[in-house]
């Protein structure tokens, strides 16, 4: 187990000889983890007893900085959530107003927290159901373009991409 905590931890997933690795601190990471729901249930504590490494936090709430903090005291890391809004509860990705607000709400999240120790990598969305990121538009853009306008200031994280799950009986 790593504990550090002080500033950022770089991480990075780097291809080797046997395909494609995720190292923290320079040394291979292999996630064993859990997802917890928008300001957090369960006990960190108890994933490090039973060997977890790893939380999933669906979006940055008021209670984001206190679990930071509790994660990097226990040598946990965190994907960060960066919540997208949804057109079924009335987001309009055809307003450029309303995208644009998400987008900088989104980059100040991931300029908040981003050298803090305990983040590992960034989850954008949650699970965002039927909301198809190469056909969705942005302004007449692909919603796609997310990744790259949100985490153009990572620095040490990688750039990852939305949390998905299988949409086929969503509403």
């Amino acid at each position: 187990m790593w504990v550090h905590l002080e500033g950022p931890i770089k991480t990075e997933v780097i291809k080797t000889a046997a395909g494609w690795e995720l190292r923290r601190g320079g040394q291979p990471f292999f996630v064993k983890g859990v997802g917890r729901g928008r300001g957090g249930f369960g006990s960190l504590k108890h994933l490090v007893e039973i060997g977890g490494n790893t939380v999933r936090e669906w979006a940055v709430a008021p209670e984001t900085p206190g679990q930071l903090d509790e994660a990097a005291r226990l040598g946990v890391a965190m994907c960060v959530g960066l919540w997208l809004g949804r057109p079924k509860h009335g987001f309009n990705y055809a307003d450029p107003q309303v995208v644009a607000r998400q987008l900088a709400a989104a980059r100040a999240d991931v300029l908040r927290f981003k050298d803090h120790p305990a983040v590992l990598m960034w989850g954008l969305g949650n699970e965002p159901g039927r909301l198809n990121l190469s056909s969705t538009v942005l302004g007449g853009r692909p919603i796609g373009i997310l990744p790259t306008s949100v985490f153009s200031v990572c620095g040490n994280l990688p750039r990852t991409g939305p949390v998905l799950r299988d949409t086929r009986n969503d509403e």
